[in-house]
């Protein structure tokens, strides 16, 4: 059911900054003068059990466009309810979209109307893939990390 809220560790130290950062999801912040946004994939995913296609990058940027992080939220996304707010409008771009859980790795920069850059992100699911992406917070470049999967 979203949003999730932050998650917190039974780990002996997690407290200390740096060492787990739990957040929620979906998930906004800026850092380092960037505007991020995320969230787990389970919105993209409602969204392709009831549209043709399997075009992430695509979804994405079209959930941007519409200003919504969650189009199929509460009708078949179970969300909590909300009566003065709807946490799932987008109110200011983000400089990166990622949704995570997805079947492969993918990535593109789109401009919004205004001339914004934005760039999209498709994190796939490391325990099938064994994909680790990185962000370069400097220039905003993508790469992956590539870990072997032991089959058992």
């Amino acid at each position: 059911m979203l949003p999730h809220s932050r998650t917190y560790s039974a780990n002996p130290g997690s407290n200390e900054p740096g060492w787990f950062d739990s957040t929620t999801n979906p998930w906004e912040a800026d850092i380092d003068g960037w505007r991020m946004m995320g969230t787990g994939g389970q919105p993209i995913d409602d969204v392709f059990k009831y549209v043709e296609g399997d075009d992430r990058l695509e979804m994405m940027e079209n959930l941007l466009r519409w200003r919504c992080i969650a189009p199929t939220a509460p009708d078949t996304l179970w969300c909590y309810p909300f009566q003065e707010d709807d946490p799932f409008v987008i109110n200011e771009c983000p400089h990166v979209y990622f949704v995570g859980g997805q079947p492969k790795f993918e990535t593109t920069v789109i401009e919004g109307p205004v001339g914004q850059q934005v760039t999209l992100i498709a994190v796939p699911k490391f325990k099938e893939t064994g994909d680790m992406v990185l962000l370069d917070t400097d220039t905003l470049g993508v790469e992956v990390v590539k870990f072997d999967i032991l089959e058992e």
